[in-house]
Parts: C-alpha cells; structure tokens; sequence
C-alpha cells in the first residue's frame, strides 16, 4: 500500500497504533481537538509553507513568484500567531495539552520548513520553547540524523 498526504499518514498511524497514544481515543472530546488541529495543520499551515518553498510549482513566472512568496510568507506569520496563541494556553507543552501526539511531530516538521524564513517558527516565544522541547526528544533526533538532516533542526 502506498499512503500519501501528511493527515491521511497521520491518521493511519495513530489508529493502527492506538498504544502508543500518537492521539486521543476516537469518540473523545480530545479526539475532537485532535482532527481540528491535525485539519488546520494539513489544510492551512502547510499549503502556505509549501507555497512559501515551492512557488514554481504554482507559475513559470519569476516576478509572480517573488509575490507568491512573499504573500505566503505573511500568512504564515498570521498562522504562526495562531498555533503560539494556542500554546500560550495554560502554558501547555503539547498541542494538546499534557500528552505529545502525532500533531507535534507534524507541527515540528512544519516549523523546520519555516527556518529559512526572514522571521521563523522558532522565533516565536511560546512555539520556539515548544519545537526546541520536540527537537530534544531522542526518537525526533534519531529520525533527523537517520535522513541526514542538517543543524539548525529548526
């Protein structure tokens, strides 16, 4: 089977490993929680980072581009407002409270695709101490040197 899209994969995991808590039991409040963020994450935070690297993937246009990129740029800011927001609640240190999920891995990838940006995700108080606390784990720093990923992980 070959399964594609970051919250099909997502999902496909937590559920095929529900010991692991990788997300909240299907019929909970926080499973709720869990699929709006894991939706916004997918659908907003994501499309607009990849906007941010990948313009040419939208137009040939060189000058288009440079506006497709800055454009992007801005609204991840917005985005990264929005997810510091959201940690700053109770001084949580998941997106979900208490326990780490699948959506933390998710949201660090996406920080790390933001380290090239004029302000990024790790700049932001509340999401900088968050994706520095993910990029401590040791099995996120065993995947990142297994795809010889370079430092600054984020």
């Amino acid at each position: 089977m070959i399964l594609y899209e970051a919250a099909a994969i997502s999902l496909y995991l937590a559920d095929k490993h529900p010991g692991s808590r990788l997300a909240p039991e299907v019929g909970t409040d926080g499973r709720a929680h869990f699929y709006k963020s894991l939706m916004w994450l997918a659908t907003s935070l994501h499309p607009a980072l990849s906007n941010y690297l990948h313009p040419s993937k939208w137009t040939a246009d060189e000058a288009a581009q440079i506006k497709l990129r800055s454009g992007a740029e801005a609204r991840v800011v917005e985005l990264f407002d929005i997810i510091d927001a959201e940690l700053a609640i109770d001084a949580r240190p998941w997106l979900l409270g208490e326990d780490y999920s699948i959506l933390d891995a998710y949201a660090f990838v996406l920080c790390r695709w933001s380290r090239g940006m004029a302000r990024p995700g790790a700049s932001w108080p509340h999401f900088g101490r968050y994706a520095n606390r993910i990029a401590e784990r040791p099995a996120v720093l065993r995947a990142l040197r297994a795809e010889h990923l370079s430092e600054p992980w984020i």
